[in-house]
């Protein structure tokens, strides 16, 4: 059980290059094993973790033609609103006071979009709604 505490209490950067090294000089086929099989584990996360994030962007479009209902004003503010988290820099953690970050992650349940997201999220949004950015 000792090994194995590698994969809970390291980040995938970290175990990786470990779990790359315990495979290579195993001396035992156990463990050797071992690192195969958490390295499989994690290449199936990580196909998972892709093809989660793939949905959610082919939704997106459709999520945000939601805000057609929206009124102009309504619009024009949220479009505003992004615009200075953007050019404020809050899409990078630490400039984000603890309010802005608890809304940005809904109380830490996922990670906040970074200023490339941002961006990315506002020109999605002009385009369903037809705003100029």
């Amino acid at each position: 059980m000792g090994d194995q505490t590698l994969t809970f209490t390291m980040g995938w950067a970290e175990c990786l290059p470990v779990l790359l090294m315990v495979r290579e000089n195993a001396d035992l086929p156990e463990r050797r094993n071992w690192a195969d099989d958490e390295l499989h584990r994690m290449a199936v996360v990580a196909d998972k973790a892709a093809a989660a994030l793939a949905k959610l962007n082919a939704a997106a479009p459709a999520r945000i033609a939601n805000t057609r209902g929206l009124s102009a004003a309504e619009r024009s503010t949220l479009m505003a609103a992004l615009t200075h988290y953007r050019r404020s820099g809050m899409g990078e953690a630490e400039r984000r006071d603890a309010l802005i970050d608890s809304v940005a992650t809904s109380s830490g349940l996922f990670l906040a979009l970074d200023n490339a997201g941002i961006e990315a999220l506002t020109a999605i949004i002009a385009n369903a709604t037809g705003l100029e950015i």
